[in-house]
């Protein structure tokens, strides 16, 4: 009985070794990249032959930042059965790259033309001393009628080795200075080929012998992107056109050459969780306090593990998860430095205002405001702001508290603006027991552009809170004056022509209170940093 026993484990045994076929080891294509601002979903997709029986896939050659809890795995064979799945790290089998190989092979070519250039060097040194002994030599022996003939003989050679030696000396400077850019270069390159990969080995089952295609996606942390933007302006158009951008970074150890990509502002960490909401507590300020949000924003230095090769900064984003299809398909190293990308092009239409506060500052400055900011569901990022292909400003663009986004575009230098105290109209005069001073100012604004202008004009009036001390405003020009004293006067300006506003004022105090009522009057000061040269 036992030996029937010993014999029955033995056919299960020999059955099970015949089962189980070879390790096949494969490495993967990418097939396409989600990029979240901090991570990026890796996808790779393959087809395989498996013969009956198991079968253990080893996919080697991937990022050692792999997540393993985000492994997914999807076979498009209903006949093959997935029967576990493993990560190890595993030391690198390929850790020299195309681009690798390209370096160090030119290092070697140019080691080799500085031997031979240093070997010519030394040879015509050499001839260089070997003259000299020559000269010396014959010096001695030859009279002087033969040294004088041969002067120019040895002169004509002194040149010619000198010669040499200056343009080999400059061949080796330039190929020394090959030589370091390309060091540097494989420094970096072996870096990035870190010493150890990742190795994911899928056991699988087959009825018979066929072929399956493979769906593999994880999650690694060694990329991200943020938005920048370019807003691009037309003096003579009402509408702007919204380039959005994106700084986008691989240091994931694999090269994304021209494949699809993706960007994502969803949080890789919270893919697989669903979202809770939380009260939305009318608090004592009058706003909502949305717990939820709270949260969220508590959690944004906590989330996941960062990549240490890069800095991070906080983005603004919608609560909703977007993504950006990118069209063109870009080449994006993996040696973790910031690529460019398009993400898309809009055009919106804008309000363009010009704004003048000349008691500050006699410039009108020209700005955009873009309606409905927030609904178009922008993310927050560097600007570059252009006017007719000029670059006038950067910024960062926030979510706009009002739903408009405002944008400045510099100073127009073809309007004209002076304010000017009127001083034949400054007077002081003893009344009763008070002091009445008056005051007018002119402000005058030409507009030298072969096009009309709207403009609005801020300026001031002086306000009293004290009962004792009256202000009176006798000329403001049919401005609009707010309760602070602020005047607004929307003016249009066709080409070329000047318009003028008046100011004028009076402010009656008691004799015994003393005003620096001239400070007021006085052109604005700011400090600023300047070189000191001694």
């Amino acid at each position: 009985m036992r030996t029937l026993y010993q014999l029955f484990f033995f056919i299960l045994f020999s059955l099970s070794l015949a089962a189980q076929n070879p390790d096949k080891k494969l490495c993967p294509d990418l097939s396409s990249v989600k990029v979240f601002t901090t991570g990026a979903q890796l996808h790779h997709n393959f087809k395989t032959e498996l013969k009956k029986g198991f079968t253990t896939l080893k996919l080697v050659n991937l990022p050692t930042s792999l997540e393993p809890n985000t492994i997914n795995i999807t076979l498009s064979n209903q006949q093959v059965k997935m029967h576990s799945v493993s990560t190890l790290v595993v030391p690198n089998e390929n850790k020299t790259s195309p681009r690798l190989k390209l370096i160090q092979d030119s290092i070697s070519l140019f080691t080799d033309r500085l031997k031979l250039i240093t070997s010519q060097i030394e040879a015509f040194r050499s001839q260089q001393k070997l003259l000299y002994d020559v000269i010396q030599n014959n010096a001695k022996a030859a009279a002087i009628q033969d040294i004088e003939k041969n002067i120019d003989f040895y002169s004509r050679k002194f040149n010619d080795i000198y010669m040499r030696i200056h343009e080999a000396e400059m061949k080796k400077a330039e190929i020394d200075s090959v030589t370091e850019v390309l060091n540097k270069r494989m420094g970096i390159e072996l870096i990035r080929r870190s010493s150890v990969q990742t190795e994911i080995d899928i056991i699988l089952y087959a009825d018979n012998d066929l072929s399956t295609d493979i769906d593999l996606k994880y999650i690694v942390n060694t990329a991200g992107w943020m938005s920048k933007y370019d807003f691009r302006i037309s003096s003579n158009s009402e509408k702007i056109e919204i380039r959005q951008k994106a700084d986008i970074y691989n240091n994931t150890g694999i090269d994304w050459n021209k494949i699809p990509l993706v960007l994502s502002i969803a949080q890789p960490d919270k893919l697989t969780e669903v979202p809770e909401l939380s009260p939305m507590d009318f608090g004592r300020n009058n706003r909502i306090e949305d717990s939820y949000q709270l949260q969220k924003q508590s959690e944004i230095t906590e989330t996941g593990k960062l990549d240490a090769a890069v800095h991070y900064k906080t983005m603004v984003v919608p609560e909703f998860n977007a993504e950006y299809m990118i069209q063109v398909k870009y080449r994006i190293p993996s040696d973790a430095k910031p690529y460019t990308i398009e993400i898309n092009t809009s055009n919106t239409e804008a309000r363009f205002r010009y704004v003048a506060v000349p008691k500050i500052e006699e410039q009108v400055y020209l700005t955009a405001m873009i309606p409905n900011w927030n609904s178009m569901n922008f993310l927050s990022g560097e600007a570059n702001i252009f006017l007719d292909n000029a670059l006038v400003s950067r910024t960062e663009i926030v979510t706009a508290p009002d739903d408009t986004l405002r944008l400045s575009l510099g100073t127009d230098s073809k309007i004209k603006i002076k304010r000017n105290k009127v001083k034949s109209e400054t007077e002081s005069a003893m009344i009763g027991n008070k002091v009445k001073y008056s005051f007018t100012f002119e402000i005058i604004t030409q507009n030298l552009n072969d096009f009309a202008v709207n403009i609005t004009l801020i300026d001031q009036v002086p306000v009293s809170t004290d009962k004792d001390v009256e202000v009176k405003q006798q000329e403001i020009s049919g401005a609009r004056m707010a309760e602070n004293g602020l005047l607004y006067w929307n003016i249009s300006l066709k080409p070329g022509e000047t318009c003028s506003r008046l100011i004028s004022y009076s402010i009656r105090y008691p004799e015994n209170r003393k005003f620096d009522y001239n400070s007021s009057l006085q052109p604005k000061k700011r400090v600023v940093l300047s070189p000191a040269f001694y």
